[in-house]
């Protein structure tokens, strides 16, 4: 059958339950992979809080669980049934009590579509692990014979053909039938068909209890059906440590090595003190296996004992830094730099901790690895930098590849994109271009990580390397899946002739045979017809009442400011400022109606407009107000308060909250000014119509001069509520937005 890692050790250690919702706002996709990475792991509320957020994600992330289950031939699935029995636990656990219907329906839909008898089967028994009561009318044993019936003797059973005594012992196991135990041991012992054998090794495991494991490890031990009794004691239903560490005391050779590997997958901890004797074995099957399966056995008791070994460690290394990393996760995550800097401190092999130093991510873990390089363990400190996850390993990294170590720049890239912003992306992947000088392969990485940018300069930048024949293609391609994030935030005849070499590139590879990159220029074709320049004008109805373009189109005559964040292109006002890039007019206002039109090109867009605001300040505060512009249907902004909303008087009034156009879609804006009244709508919508005088009650700062005002939503000062008169500007929090059409009309006062 399947070969499950332990999950007994693991349930163990799970006494305390995480209750916090994942806040990470990943795609279930991206949580399933998440905990697929995690385990085997002895970090039990680690692995918790991963099953909590699978829970939280369904039914999608469980439905792309159950699917990465592959056909039992293939023998791929045991992180799969690792996470599996884990969520079983977790939802047959009373204190998750609404885990049950999401995780019992992904179970259902999951077996309806199994095709595989053993996946079928071991879904089926997880599933009644989940509820006992109300799974059995929904599962039936998935192969039970006419033949079979609930209670054979041995006669009927000897009776049965070959096949129908396989289904048998199929059906008891599934069942759980202990009374037929001693029918399914005297196959395991006494069957001379081996296929049947490692029925009744499964069927044992299932049943549980000492009798089966103290049978199973006799014929583990005995060479019966050796790979079938193997996965069955790996995933037996209960405790098989007294079995094993009894036949430990005796066994010795190629039984000696099978059960310290079995203690290692079953994580026996009684099994320690063997194992590590096992270690200066002789015989080198048994060293080995006693080097694999440390790890599994060592709890936080033995951190002293296995950074010795660590330490005076020269054969299998990794299998003693895996041992140290796995007692380290049972200490606290604050705690594990200094235990490891303890161990250093005294070590005659400083080097061989690095690993587990980079592993906590910490900024002491860095900076004890930088204080190493130039010394004698500067090799494998670069190493562990290269490992952690914490931007404070970049420079380093950045520092040795210039210096010729060109193998780190890749790693360099991976911290560079997940921890940098655009702005600052663009400037570290110029200079990685400049390190990987003629190496294709690195130009590439490079170019690819640029090419994940919604970033027109990055895209320029990738263009440049496409007259490079060698890499054109690659180029190309990465152009390609670039194009769709840009289109309309580059210059549209830059745009135009990039798009012109990257199908000349494609149009060689598509007359070589290459059917995508003929789609490929068909596409591009179409998104270069659809990047033309917008025409910003007025409405006739417009004209005749007073309205002001404020936009030409092409340049950003009439606006001060951040005259770089916020740039004309094709006809819209590209934002690409950071945060606090201001665009103000340069004619202040009183009262007014302001129309604009807006599109957010990618998730989580921030922004605003100011009223009646003066240079240099914080709108929100210090001007009339600032009208929130921002993308509130990003997960990210899952906790926003309701004065933060799209069209909110910041702080103010909130706003009634409108759903947004999907990315890439224009929307219309208006906002009506006069006196302390301001009104806003979009799409025709109102979502704010107030007087802020009357919203604070006429304290727009707090009596007595206190930080806090309790006449505001948000408690807050906000000493220009009062302005007169101001300019008009847009507050810029980020890039990934635009406008068009922007125009004012002015009203009597």
């Amino acid at each position: 059958m399947k070969k499950i890692l332990s999950v007994i050790a693991f349930l163990a250690l799970a006494a305390g339950v995480l209750s916090a919702q994942d806040s990470r706002q990943r795609k279930p996709e991206t949580i399933v992979q998440d905990v697929l990475a995690l385990v085997p792991s002895t970090d039990a509320s680690a692995v918790q809080a991963e099953i909590q957020s699978l829970v939280g994600a369904a039914p999608e992330a469980l439905d792309i669980l159950f699917g990465k289950m592959q056909p039992y031939e293939a023998q791929a699935n045991e992180k799969t049934e690792y996470v599996i029995h884990a969520l079983t636990q977790y939802a047959s656990d009373p204190a998750h009590a609404e885990a049950v219907e999401p995780v019992k329906a992904a179970f259902q839909k999951a077996i309806a579509a199994c095709t595989d008898q053993y996946n079928k089967a071991f879904l089926e028994q997880e599933l009644r692990l989940v509820a006992y009561a109300d799974a059995a009318p929904v599962v039936q044993p998935a192969t039970a014979p006419d033949p079979v019936r609930p209670r054979l003797s041995a006669a009927e059973f000897a009776s049965l053909a070959l096949d129908d005594q396989r289904d048998a012992i199929y059906w008891i196991g599934e069942n759980r039938d202990k009374s037929q135990l001693k029918l399914v041991l005297s196959n395991l012992k006494e069957a001379a068909d081996e296929n049947l054998c490692g029925d009744a090794a499964i069927a044992a495991s299932k049943i549980g209890g000492k009798k089966a494991a103290k049978a199973l490890v006799a014929a583990l031990l005995g060479g019966k059906a050796p790979a079938m009794v193997t996965e069955a004691l790996e995933r037996f239903n209960g405790n098989i440590a007294p079995a094993v560490l009894k036949a430990m005391k005796k066994a010795d050779g190629q039984n000696e090595a099978k059960l310290i590997e079995l203690a290692g997958i079953r994580h026996i901890k009684g099994a320690f003190a063997k194992v590590v004797e096992a270690l200066a074995s002789p015989d080198e099957a048994i060293a080995q296996a006693a080097r694999g399966a440390l790890k599994g056995v060592v709890t936080e008791k033995n951190l002293a004992k296995v950074a010795s070994l660590l330490d005076g460690a020269s054969d299998g290394i990794a299998d003693y830094k895996a041992a140290f990393q796995n007692v380290l996760n049972f200490l606290p995550e604050e705690d594990r730099t200094a235990v490891i800097s303890e161990q250093i401190a005294k070590a005659a092999n400083p080097q061989n901790f690095f690993s587990a130093l980079a592993a906590t991510g910490s900024d002491e873990a860095v900076e004890a690895l930088k204080a190493n390089l130039g010394g004698n363990h500067d090799a494998e400190a670069l190493e562990a930098l290269a490992a952690t996850d914490n931007f404070d390993a970049a420079e380093p990294l950045f520092a040795a590849a210039s210096a010729g170590q060109k193998n780190l720049l890749p790693r360099y890239l991976e911290l560079v994109e997940d921890y940098r912003n655009d702005f600052d992306k663009i400037t570290d992947y110029v200079k990685a271009l400049d390190v990987a000088g003629n190496d294709n392969s690195l130009i590439v990485k490079v170019l690819e990580k640029m090419g994940r940018m919604k970033d027109s300069k990055a895209f320029q930048k990738v263009a440049e390397y496409i007259d490079r024949p060698e890499i054109a293609k690659e180029v190309a391609d990465i152009l390609v899946g670039q194009a769709p994030n840009v289109a309309g935030i580059v210059e549209y005849d830059t745009f135009k002739n990039i798009i012109s070499k990257v199908n000349a590139v494609n149009a060689k590879a598509s007359a070589k045979g290459d059917a995508d990159a003929g789609y490929a220029i068909d596409a591009m074709k179409k998104l270069v017809d659809e990047s033309k320049p917008f025409v910003n004008a007025l409405t006739p109805e417009e004209a005749a009442q007073g309205f002001k373009l404020l936009f030409n189109g092409k340049d950003l005559s009439g606006w001060v400011g951040d005259l770089e964040g916020y740039a004309p292109v094709n006809g819209a006002i590209t934002v690409n400022s950071n945060y606090g890039g201001n665009l103000y007019t340069e004619k202040e206002y009183r009262n007014f109606i302001y129309r604009f039109e807006f599109r957010f090109l990618e998730e989580g867009v921030n922004n605003g407009v100011g009223i009646r605001t003066p240079f240099d300040v914080d709108a929100a505060y210090d001007a009339m107000c600032e009208c929130q512009i921002l993308d509130h249907d990003a997960p990210m902004y899952a906790d926003l308060h309701e004065y933060q909303v799209h069209g909110s008087v910041y702080g103010v009034v909130p706003a009634k909250r409108l759903v947004h156009r999907p990315l890439g879609q224009w929307s219309q804006e208006e906002i009506v000014v006069n006196g302390d009244n301001i009104k806003v709508t979009v799409n025709g919508e109102v979502l704010v119509d107030a007087n802020v005088r009357e919203a604070c009650q006429g304290h727009n700062v707090a009596p007595e001069g206190k930080d806090e005002n309790p006449y505001t939503v948000d408690h807050r000062n906000h000493p220009g509520m009062f302005n007169e008169r101001g300019h008009v500007s847009f507050c810029g929090h980020g890039h990934g937005l635009q406008f068009k059409n922007v125009r004012i009309l002015e009203l009597e006062d």
